[in-house]
């Protein structure tokens, strides 16, 4: 599939990205070579274990052997602790990204709802 500037600004568009024409050519060609990465997948889906397509019987010594799921060592905490941009009580402290939540609308008091 082909991707042009008029395809491009119109997904954007649908997105509601803003996209400027100075931008335009780049996102074009970062795009088309994404979906010749789709292009590259094939067309039936298959089994990610074995490779079988739907409906075969995958071969037993074909399908791919899945680790054990065993505990082993965890980070070194002292480690974790200087690669942390802050750590108090054991724990790593990260700075907030999400919005705060919007407060709750009061509810009507007895008797009831607005004007009363």
């Amino acid at each position: 599939m082909r991707l042009d500037g008029a395809l491009v600004r119109h997904l954007a568009d649908l997105a509601g990205l803003p996209v400027g024409d100075s931008e335009l050519d780049g996102l074009v060609a970062e795009m088309q070579r994404l979906v010749s990465w789709v292009d590259l997948l094939p067309a039936e889906p298959r089994d990610v274990a074995s490779g079988a397509r739907p409906g075969e019987d995958p071969e037993p010594a074909a399908a791919m052997s899945l680790g054990k799921d065993e505990p082993h060592a965890c980070l070194d905490r002292e480690l974790v602790r200087q690669m942390a941009p802050s750590f108090d009580d054991g724990f790593v402290v990260v700075p907030c990204v999400l919005p705060e939540p919007e407060p709750e609308p009061e509810a009507p008091g007895p008797g009831g709802g607005a004007g009363a």
